[in-house]
């Protein structure tokens, strides 16, 4: 498991958790702190569901300076209820005195869109419809920042940061990955 550890954090991308874990907010904790724990790496993103009891989950790892990669997230609605989670965390390790500096990013997943529409759609629309949801992302993010004080106070302490306009579109398994705050 360390050399998997090692070669995904190298990327910054995140080491998932269990399946099982999807709908646990107690155990993914449990699992996260454990990982960051065992890792000792700075750059480690846990990576965490977009689903509630993984919401959940995500703000307890961040309270506890653990960053996060929250996955599963198909809309510009998803990425906000991350945010939300993530501002909470902060909000929480300001009244504790402690560091807001927690990188962590929300998993914007693109191709799936372009994967059900394409067929249903003349070929010269295809691969458009994720790269639309992803920017109505970016917008929300872009929102968030103008609007949040606190959000807009950790600008830029991402490591995904200077990617989140992402790579150029692939058409197959891409994410676009948005800082949360």
């Amino acid at each position: 498991m360390w050399a998997l550890i090692v070669k995904i954090t190298r990327a910054r991308s995140g080491v998932p958790g269990p399946p099982d874990l999807d709908y646990a907010a107690d155990h993914s904790v449990a699992w996260g702190m454990r990982l960051w724990g065992q890792a000792k790496l700075p750059n480690l993103l846990v990576k965490v569901p977009g689903t509630a009891p993984g919401l959940t989950a995500v703000e307890e790892l961040v309270v506890a300076g653990v960053g996060v990669n929250v996955t599963l997230q198909f809309s510009e609605t998803h990425y906000l209820q991350a945010a939300e989670a993530y501002m909470r965390a902060l909000e929480r390790r300001l009244e504790e005195h402690s560091s807001l500096s927690i990188p962590s990013v929300a998993s914007v997943f693109v191709s799936r869109w372009d994967a059900a529409a394409n067929p249903l759609l003349p070929v010269e629309m295809h691969n458009r419809l994720g790269i639309a949801v992803a920017q109505k992302a970016y917008s929300a993010y872009l929102a968030l920042l103008a609007s949040d004080p606190l959000a807009g106070a950790c600008r830029g302490r991402c490591p995904a940061h200077s990617a989140c306009c992402g790579p150029p579109p692939r058409p197959r398994n891409w994410n676009y990955q948005i800082p949360i705050t």
